[in-house]
């Protein structure tokens, strides 16, 4: 009994330890505090920091390369089909996007009609400002 008695002692004492050391490490509504915690934004400050900031990556990003791997699996009428596409893409600032596809395997018709419907889409849109 004494063995489970200190264990229990030593808990609160861990739990009374926390419960002191906690409002250092919260704020007042019990999120972390920082120099931001207590300056709240409207929905308009965040919606214009959103855009300047996409803004800022747009400008930054001058280059990429990448390989993606559209896979697609369709179980129902009127019979099942499975395609995959792999496919390099690079995007060269301010926004050009080129698609080369790799390799292609499965449903012609998913390859037709999905992926490279997909790939046009993409490819045709341009980067908004």
């Amino acid at each position: 009994m004494t063995v489970v008695r200190t264990i229990l002692t030593v808990i609160a004492l861990v739990a009374l330890a926390a419960l002191i050391t906690a409002p250092e490490l919260v704020g007042a509504e019990g999120a972390p505090s920082s120099p931001m915690a207590n300056a709240s934004l409207s929905a308009d400050q965040v919606v214009d920091n959103l855009i300047r900031r996409n803004q800022e990556r747009v400008q930054a990003l001058l280059h990429s390369e990448a390989t993606r791997v559209y896979h697609l699996v369709y179980r129902g009428f009127p019979g099942d089909r499975e395609a995959e596409m792999t496919v390099e893409a690079t995007y060269n600032s301010p926004s050009s996007k080129e698609f080369k596809v790799v390799s292609q395997s499965g449903s012609k018709l998913i390859l037709d009609r999905v992926f490279k419907k997909l790939l046009d889409t993409v490819e045709s849109r341009q980067l908004q400002l």
